[in-house]
């Protein structure tokens, strides 16, 4: 079996495949966490390489460690063929995130200048130095065993965690720094675009009177009369909402009724106006607008900064998932199909474990 290659969207094993599906699960940010949960409680694995990314080798053990917990819960509730569906998917979203960190992470090592590179590596073995005094008093084996036993991972693998999560938050802070900032311009049109969402669209307090053409000239001369329309809607004759005085509620937007005559003709009503008698459908009916609250034709401050917010964040997740796809398909990596596949064993072993007890 192959397990290194370049991959090519010309070939079957285009990895898009697996991005659609992942897309919905996978953001960078997620990865700090990935790489920081706390994994004392699950039992050692084989350390054994099961992929690459880039110059970096992917281990079992970093892959199946962070969701040991997660695997073990669903292990112990379901059956079977059940546990390795779940599981898997799990795996799959798991690998495709390490994958994609290693490869950002070998990106942006390939792109540092030579001083900024060694400054870097400097950098990376002052923290392996630390853990090895941590964790070894010094002594770098005894410190890979103890914290083969406290963690059940390895000093390198744990070295090479913390090289990622460096190069991961530096590729997330120049990527953020390269979305270009929101005008206001932009920020109004966005504004009106979505008047659903900040309330920008005229909103009317309606009461509405139907009746029978039979009772028009009674309920005419009642309207005429000066009484207040919501007292006039009460009335028995009234086939709408009669016992709440004809009352629709508030009514957002410029489509009140489906009826073109009718929603015109409230369209044009001011605050406290009735509509003249109108025929539909062998009906006969009075719209009358009790209260009109005009849209807002610009945002707050407020909503500014927040719409501003919004869109960069839109525009990083567009920037990050080109980058992303590129990565993918530019830099040699272990296909994250064959990657799944090697951990089939770990994941049969959890199963039996958890149903033993």
């Amino acid at each position: 079996m192959r397990r290194h290659q370049r991959t090519d969207s010309t070939t079957k094993d285009d990895p898009r495949r697996v991005h659609a599906v992942l897309a919905l699960f996978i953001a960078l940010p997620v990865l700090m966490l990935w790489f920081t949960r706390d994994t004392a409680a699950a039992p050692q694995f084989p350390n054994r390489v099961i992929g690459k990314a880039g110059r970096s080798p992917i281990n079992a053990t970093e892959v199946i460690q962070p969701i040991y917990k997660d695997l073990v819960r669903v292990a112990g509730s379901t059956n079977r063929e059940a546990f390795m569906k779940q599981a898997n998917q799990l795996l799959t979203v798991r690998v495709y995130t390490v994958t994609y960190s290693r490869l950002v992470a070998h990106t942006m090592l390939e792109k540092m200048p030579v001083t900024d590179r060694t400054a870097f590596e400097n950098t990376i073995e002052l923290h392996k130095q630390k853990l090895i005094k941590e964790f070894g008093n010094g002594d770098a084996d005894v410190a890979d065993q103890q914290l083969r036993k406290e963690r059940g991972i390895t000093l390198e693998q744990l070295v090479i965690n913390a090289k990622t999560t460096m190069l991961v938050q530096q590729f997330q802070k120049a990527l953020k720094s390269s979305v270009p900032p929101v005008t206001d311009a932009q920020a109004i049109e966005f504004y009106k675009a979505n008047g659903d969402k900040f309330n920008v669209e005229d909103q009317r307090r309606i009461r509405l009177i139907q009746i029978d053409p039979k009772d028009k000239a009674a309920m005419t001369a009642a309207l005429k009369a000066g009484t207040p329309f919501a007292d006039v809607a009460k009335s028995k004759t009234n086939l709408f909402r009669a016992d709440r005085g004809g009352d629709m509620g508030d009514v957002p937007g410029k489509t009140i009724f489906a009826n073109k005559t009718v929603n015109e003709a409230t369209l044009a009503l001011k605050q406290g106006e009735t509509s003249p008698p109108i025929d539909v459908d062998g009906k006969v009916w009075w719209v009358h607008v009790e209260k009109l609250s005009l849209g807002q034709a610009e945002p707050t401050a407020e909503q500014r900064d927040a719409i501003r917010k919004e869109l960069e964040t839109q525009q990083f997740a567009l920037l990050e998932r080109h980058y992303r796809a590129r990565l993918f398909k530019t830099v040699e990596h272990t296909k994250i199909e064959d990657m799944v596949i090697a951990l089939q064993p770990y994941l049969v072993a959890i199963f039996d474990n958890a149903n033993d007890r």
